[in-house]
């Protein structure tokens, strides 16, 4: 059984992590379709996997790293991820550092 669920950024300000962020998440693969939000700085899109909480591993893992190689030096961008079974887990994130603030 594959695993679906979505994610969303928060308004980000910057535009070197919006840059950032649309480099990495702006993908129609088989496992990530997403879109900007109208004209706005948000990113939202839906995320797949083949296990529960695939997800969440694919997000911590590798969307968030590579969007930390690219993002500016000074702001932390927040991220929710809704896993299809593991509930929803907010990221928030510096180019050094990845915390869960809620799960």
């Amino acid at each position: 059984m594959s695993e679906r669920g979505s994610f969303c950024t928060e308004y980000i300000y910057c535009d070197k992590c919006f840059e950032a962020c649309k480099q990495v998440l702006l993908n129609n693969t088989k496992w990530l379709n997403s879109l900007q939000i109208h004209e706005l700085p948000i990113i939202a899109g839906k995320m797949g996997g083949m296990y529960s909480g695939e997800e969440l591993v694919d997000m911590a893992n590798g969307y968030i790293p590579a969007i930390q190689e690219l993002m500016c030096d000074k702001h932390k961008i927040k991220l929710c991820v809704h896993s299809d079974s593991n509930g929803s887990v907010i990221y928030e994130f510096d180019k050094q550092h990845i915390e869960e603030i809620s799960k």
